[in-house]
């Protein structure tokens, strides 16, 4: 599924799935015109999951031929960044017959077809894989991942991307955090980058995460988690200088139920919480990502359930 939205309303639009396609799922979009966007994600069919990638004229979606790694049975993208000049996907993969161990994944858009991108695999032990990328030109991009050791530890890192190869950037991983993620990442610049996430600590909380990168090293931020939390994750960051907004959801209860809508705002010293609407009679509700044309001028998108249907929700912030 997909929607427009023309600066007044939001119109539906049914994108093909593949041939023979059992499943067929968008994880992320990306703009890189007002003519132009691409959606990638992944397809299923029998045993095999493949990656999935479309192309919008605005009006019309058509699928475009997607790269597989070698013998791999199980493959999908989950974040794509375009420029004016070129597009990188990113994700995992697991090939048969290597104990199920995903592998990152990347692919590169030239303009006329997409081609795999050699991708560096981190030291780990029961695998790594890409979550998230963003590009502020077509030889400047940032990606962020997380990878597994010693069957339970989860640590997060970071790629960059030069236009030619991948470069592996370590990110701070907190003390005592046994599970850490990153789920999104946005750029101002090279030297001016933020991820989000979640990581868990000692008791069981689960927190958000940020870091900041400033084009030699990555360094935490300092999150407001709601008060009376038990559960709070950030899902999605777009930052405009000067700032950043990051969205996701929280929780007073472990299980997630009840679960309300979570913003928060990096002013280029710290990080405040925002006050968000949640859809009356909602029981869960959850922002999964967000885009800002300027600092102040952001549209946040995710869905809420109202115990029996689950709806798509659309926010927006103006300052």
């Amino acid at each position: 599924m997909a929607e427009r939205y023309d600066g007044t309303s939001w119109s539906l639009q049914l994108p093909p799935d593949p041939p023979g396609a059992s499943y067929g799922v968008f994880q992320s979009v990306s703009c890189p015109g007002p003519q132009l966007c691409m959606a990638v994600g992944y397809s299923i069919r029998g045993s095999v999951v493949k990656p999935l990638i479309e192309e919008s004229d605005t009006s019309t979606w058509r699928i475009i031929a997607a790269p597989r790694p070698p013998d791999a049975f199980w493959a999908e993208l989950k974040s794509v960044s375009c420029t004016s000049q070129n597009c990188i996907a990113v994700g995992g993969f697991i090939k048969s017959g290597v104990d199920d161990q995903e592998q990152p994944l990347s692919e590169l858009w030239d303009g006329q077809a997409w081609s795999l991108i050699p991708t560096l695999n981190p030291h780990a032990e029961n695998g790594s894989g890409l979550d998230a990328v963003t590009c502020t030109a077509g030889d400047r991009c940032e990606a962020v991942g997380s990878y597994v050791f010693g069957d339970v530890i989860e640590n997060v890192f970071a790629f960059g991307w030069d236009g030619t190869t991948w470069s592996f950037q370590r990110q701070v991983n907190p003390a005592g955090g046994e599970v850490n993620s990153d789920y999104s990442v946005s750029c101002m610049g090279p030297a001016s980058c933020t991820s989000v996430g979640t990581w868990s600590d000692s008791s069981g909380r689960i927190r958000g995460l940020a870091e900041s990168w400033d084009g030699t090293s990555w360094t935490r931020q300092k999150i407001r988690n709601p008060e009376g939390f038990q559960m709070s994750n950030l899902f999605g960051v777009a930052c405009s200088a000067p700032a950043c907004e990051a969205v996701g959801d929280w929780s007073t209860s472990p299980n997630g139920l009840p679960e309300s809508t979570l913003a928060q705002r990096w002013d280029g010293t710290s990080w405040s919480l925002q006050t968000t609407p949640n859809p009356t009679g909602a029981q869960t509700a959850s922002l999964s990502a967000v885009a800002c044309t300027t600092s102040t001028s952001c549209v946040a998108v995710g869905s809420w359930w109202d115990g029996s249907v689950t709806r798509t929700l659309v926010e927006t912030y103006a300052g």
